[in-house]
């Protein structure tokens, strides 16, 4: 199947149904704390949470004023915004200096699946890449092979298969540790 075929098949949103879709995320990043405990519906929770530490942290510009907690939730949310995005590789290139911060904090919420495939991925990098960001992909365009992209491919494809919620896993997280947010 052809990578449009899958188009063909499902039903495209429209022009209204996505402005929808902005605006329900636009609204959910601009509830107050308080609000934000109030919301039942787990994604729009776990949205409108990692909203608000995404906003205390200046968008990842200074992580340091989050707390661990918030750290970890900021960190394993990054992590999935970009691998759900492009894969792994897209996260190494985009955010490979949270690659240490990743395996403790899937740890902590307990994504044991998730790190299984995780681990596959750093045995395959240094563990230590450059913060800074042309440094850093200066250095991946170097190791990152064709023998390397095909296990990062084949990571890819377990993550997106794996068993592990972390929607959930994160929600259940943030529940168990409410006095560390925000």
């Amino acid at each position: 199947m052809g990578i449009f075929d899958k188009f063909k098949k499902e039903k495209m949103p429209t022009k209204k149904e996505i402005s929808n879709s902005i605006d329900k995320f636009n609204q959910l990043w601009n509830k107050s704390t308080k609000e934000i405990w109030n919301i039942d519906d787990t994604n729009s929770f776990i949205i409108a949470m990692t909203g608000k530490i995404n906003e205390k942290c200046n968008y990842g510009d200074n992580i340091s004023v989050l707390t661990p907690k918030e750290k970890i939730v900021y960190i394993v949310d990054k992590f999935q915004s970009e691998v759900n995005n492009g894969g792994f590789i897209q996260f190494l290139y985009s955010n490979g200096d949270l690659v240490d911060s990743l395996l403790s904090s899937l740890i902590a919420i307990g994504a044991k699946h998730i790190v299984e495939i995780y681990k596959n991925v750093l045995e395959n990098i240094p563990h230590e890449l450059p913060n800074n960001e042309e440094e850093r992909n200066a250095l991946l365009n170097e190791l990152i092979t064709d023998n390397i992209t095909k296990v990062f491919d084949s990571c890819d494809q377990k993550f997106y298969k794996c068993s592990d919620d972390l929607e959930e896993l994160l929600y259940q997280f943030i529940q168990n540790n409410k006095s560390s947010f925000i």
